[in-house]
């Protein structure tokens, strides 16, 4: 018997062609590798992207909410100065044409027509920050600051009173010694502001809130005259009441009543009350002080005028979409 062969060995050809072989699948893996790194970068990248892109939306939602609510507060202050001007020329007696005084018509003679021009400027919120009221016919003008309606009728009323005439002087007669009594109206009693603001934003005033929104409403009053400061030190207090008035059914409700004894030397004062919210509808605040002691005054304020209605969005949001990334 022949003896058997022992193992073929590999000619250089074929140790060349696996060479080959194993330099190829090298290659492909590190191509496969690097090609893995790439799509990870690329995806990472587009994750970024997106994470922007929602950003951006989100930011420009908001934007554009708050343009609406700042939209929303100027028309409702606009609404509520033309309604405070008409009320306040009719609680007067002048007619709420706003223009010049046309010609008369005969059987008219008798009439003067008077007409008031009111500029009002407000900020980015939709707050009012100056108003100027001006007389059409004489071109008189007072500007002050915010909206005081106090400070508008009193112009309205100080145009429309008819001039004094003075009257024959009289000898004068010796008056009686004086007798030391209460005080006269040297010293009185202000209500200059009454502000509303929403919980936790009490540095940013409303006049728009939800039905059953609880808010702060924030009251500011001042003794005045020479003989104020002697006030301060009787036993005196001061009770603060704070109503609502529907506009269309004038129904009165009391929101807070608040009553605090006077410090001594301290003329200004600040009431700072949280109230429950109120139903929907367009309401007015009466804030009546009353001055309790061996003197009694008292002071109220009209307004603000606050609307509670629901607050529609008027942009929807885009949905987000997730999954894979177009090739």
């Amino acid at each position: 018997m022949a003896a058997q062969e022992g193992p073929k060995r590999k000619g250089p050809a074929e140790r060349r062609e696996e060479e080959s072989r194993a330099a190829i699948e090298k290659a492909k893996a590190g191509a496969a590798l690097t090609r893995a790194k790439e799509e990870e970068k690329a995806r990472l990248k587009a994750e970024e992207a997106l994470a922007e892109a929602r950003g951006a939306l989100a930011a420009a939602q908001e934007k554009v909410e708050q343009e609406r609510l700042a939209r929303v507060n100027a028309e409702h202050t606009r609404a509520e100065v033309e309604t405070a001007l008409a009320e306040t020329r009719k609680a007067i007696g002048v007619p709420t044409e706003n223009m010049k005084t046309p010609p008369r018509a005969p059987g008219e003679e008798g009439e003067q027509r008077i007409s008031f021009i009111v500029r009002l400027t407000v900020d980015e919120r939709g707050q009012p920050r100056r108003t100027e009221v001006e007389q059409a016919q004489s071109g008189k003008k007072e500007t002050f600051p915010a909206l005081d309606l106090q400070r508008l009728a009193a112009f309205i009323e100080m145009c429309t009173r008819p001039p004094v005439v003075p009257e024959m002087t009289v000898p004068a007669v010796p008056s009686p010694p004086l007798i030391p009594g209460p005080l006269g109206p040297t010293t009185g009693l202000t209500v200059s502001d009454v502000h509303l603001f929403r919980m936790g934003f009490l540095g940013v005033r409303t006049l728009l809130l939800k039905p059953g929104e609880g808010f702060v409403v924030q009251v500011r009053c001042r003794l005045h005259g020479p003989e104020a400061r002697s006030l301060t030190v009787q036993s005196s207090s001061f009770d603060t009441r704070v109503y609502a008035r529907e506009v269309t059914t004038s129904a009165l409700a009391l929101l807070t009543s608040h009553s605090e004894n006077l410090v001594a030397d301290v003329l200004e004062y600040r009431l700072q009350e949280l109230v429950p919210g109120l139903p929907p509808g367009l309401y007015r605040l009466v804030t009546v002080v009353t001055l309790q002691g061996p003197t009694k005054i008292a002071a109220h304020y009209d307004g603000p005028i606050v609307q509670i209605a629901e607050v529609q969005p008027s942009v929807k949001a885009a949905p987000l979409l997730y999954g894979p990334l177009p090739q």
